[in-house]
């Protein structure tokens, strides 16, 4: 692992306001920086940054960190990738630090990456030659010509472990073969090929590297019918866009992409000249596609096979696009069909259904009335207004959130209240209510320490008056923070940092939010105070249990060491002793 010095050398040579200016622009807000969040969809900027403590928060989402975390987010790179990035941008060479962890994992992906790229190369070989025979004869059955067999760089593996076999004889390690997924071990735990007798199908990512591969059978009594490439260290099925890197010019000229269902539909699309299609291994897209596309398109056209795991992935596809700033539009194709049966045979037939493709919360409106059995009774309604209501409480732009609510609203024929009824307490999505919320959910004892360890983050010359909170016996999650902040970290937030989870989301937002309070050192005062008189109040409440308990046991002696204290604390608790009427027997 790279040594913390060199972490804080690379952490001191970077300015996160300069990190994240490079991406996108920031106003100057006071003390801070301001801009529209890039991890969520907003009008109003709630994305902080403070050059002073080097952090960034978003008061919109909850998204918060150093510069690390904000490479890492932007670029979805892990720790030693963004540290090296970062390392190289301020010329400080960190090769020599010891990261063995970093070189390791670094030297097995580049294998992997090569290995891919020569297996994809042998599989496309294969295909050509006299064992190919039969699959190549498939292809072109299916449409496919050799220009668009090289372009998505098909292949062929033949049975008899034959792939396996080339890679040992030319060197390849067993480990190696493994890690790539290119072979696996039978129940007799001999090495063999993991794709035997399958049309394979490389799967590049967006700069052209081959992450993995999949497989599918001719003769459909076999199953499974496609078989991929398992989780790798360069291979996550849901990472992947199959057809981007073939389709990327395309997709950026026209700022859409046509998501369809498989390989096939995919490629023959792009024989057709629809070359902004493109598929996500295992028909649904996730955030990482959303991530991974935002600054390329303005559209998604969901054109997936007309059958109920289709339709589940439109329904993911428009909920989570919903909270994006990317349209969506979901295309029905006639039952019974997939977009590469319509595609061959006439492509100006799917394009017309593309650009009929409905509104994607349109047609989700209607989809939950129809999976609740229509609208004409209230319970319909109800039923329906639950389904979406989870779609609204992910959409955290207000303007949206409200033209949407007003859709169902009018779709149902009911008024938009009834839909707020059925959201419950979605409202606490709401920024503007969200901090309040938050607080309202924490104890009195969490509240103080919050305020504590706000005071902490702001004022460090108040430290020692500070350090008299860590001396009540009292647990809570603003307890520890404040407890590392001080004597742990002695006041750098960086090294408090290092807990992250929830604690790094704490301490960015308090590190950044203002102290509502003139005097911090009068507020702290009277936040040890209230502290002081919480845990009087508390010790009130256990001597009185104990006094109860002590009269039906009849022992006087300690009754009467109990009922002094106990009064004690009262005449404390009441400010004057001449009104104290604490006797509770």
């Amino acid at each position: 692992m790279v040594g913390e010095s060199s972490i804080e050398k690379v952490r001191q040579a970077n300015d996160i306001v300069d990190i994240i200016g490079e991406y996108f622009p920031l106003q100057k807000a006071g003390a801070n920086y301001k801009a529209l969040c890039p991890f969520h969809q907003e009008k109003t900027p709630s994305f902080v940054v403070s050059p002073d403590k080097q952090l960034f928060h978003c008061f919109g989402c909850g998204e918060s960190g150093n510069l690390y975390n904000f490479v890492m987010k932007m670029e979805g790179l892990d720790f030693p990738e963004a540290l090296r990035r970062l390392a190289e941008r301020v010329n400080i060479n960190i090769s020599d630090t010891g990261d063995k962890h970093y070189r390791r994992n670094k030297q097995i992906k580049e294998s992997i990456l090569a290995l891919n790229s020569r297996a994809a190369k042998f599989y496309n070989k294969v295909l050509f030659s006299s064992s190919g025979e039969k699959a190549l004869d498939y292809l072109k059955g299916r449409g496919l010509d050799k220009e668009i067999i090289e372009t998505f760089s098909l292949g062929y593996a033949p049975g008899g472990n034959f792939l396996t076999k080339h890679a040992l004889d030319n060197g390849v390690s067993t480990e190696e073969l493994l890690q790539s997924g290119l072979s696996d071990t039978g129940r007799s735990g001999d090495l063999r090929d993991k794709f035997a007798e399958r049309i394979i199908f490389p799967i590049h990512d967006e700069r052209g590297q081959i992450r993995g591969f999949g497989g599918r059978v001719m003769d459909p009594s076999r199953q499974p019918k496609y078989l991929n490439t398992a989780q790798t260290p360069v291979f996550e099925k849901k990472q992947i866009i199959y057809g981007l890197y073939q389709g990327k010019e395309t997709i950026r000229e026209k700022k859409r992409i046509i998501l369809l269902e498989g390989y096939m539909d995919v490629i023959a699309a792009h024989k057709s000249g629809i070359k902004e299609a493109v598929a996500a291994l295992g028909t649904a897209i996730t955030q990482d596609h959303i991530y991974k596309i935002k600054h390329w398109v303005d559209d998604v056209v969901l054109a997936l096979d007309c059958d109920d795991s289709g339709f589940q992935a439109a329904e993911k596809g428009v909920d989570l696009l919903a909270d994006s700033q990317i349209s969506s539009r979901v295309c029905i194709l006639p039952e019974g069909t997939d977009p590469e049966d319509i595609i061959s045979k006439d492509p100006e037939e799917f394009f017309a259904y593309i650009e009929n493709a409905h509104p994607g919360m349109h047609w989700r409106i209607q989809r939950s009335i129809e999976k609740a059995g229509g609208k004409d009774t209230p319970e319909k309604k109800a039923a329906a207004v639950k389904d979406l209501v989870t779609v609204l409480k992910k959409i955290k732009n207000a303007v949206k959130r409200e033209e949407i609510r007003k859709a169902i609203a009018e779709e149902l024929d009911i008024s938009e209240k009834a839909v707020m009824q059925v959201m419950g307490n979605a409202r606490g999505g709401l920024s503007l209510f969200k901090e309040r919320l938050e607080l309202d959910k924490l104890s009195r004892e969490e509240k103080i320490y919050r305020e504590l360890l706000h005071i902490a983050l702001k004022y460090d010359d108040l430290k020692e008056k500070l350090k008299k909170a860590l001396e009540y016996d009292i647990k809570n999650i603003y307890v520890d923070l404040l407890r590392n902040y001080i004597l742990e970290s002695g006041y750098d937030i960086q090294k408090a940092f290092s807990a992250g989870g929830e604690s790094k989301k704490i301490l960015s937002k308090l590190s950044i939010m203002p102290l509502n309070n003139e005097d911090p050192e009068e507020y702290l005062d009277e936040l040890i105070n209230t502290l002081e008189r919480l845990t009087l109040e508390k010790r009130y409440q256990h001597l009185s249990h104990e006094i109860r308990k002590l009269i039906g046991e009849n022992n006087p002696l300690q009754l009467k060491e109990k009922n002094r204290e106990f009064k004690k604390i009262a005449r404390t608790l009441k400010g004057c002793k001449d009104e104290v009427k604490a006797d509770i027997f």
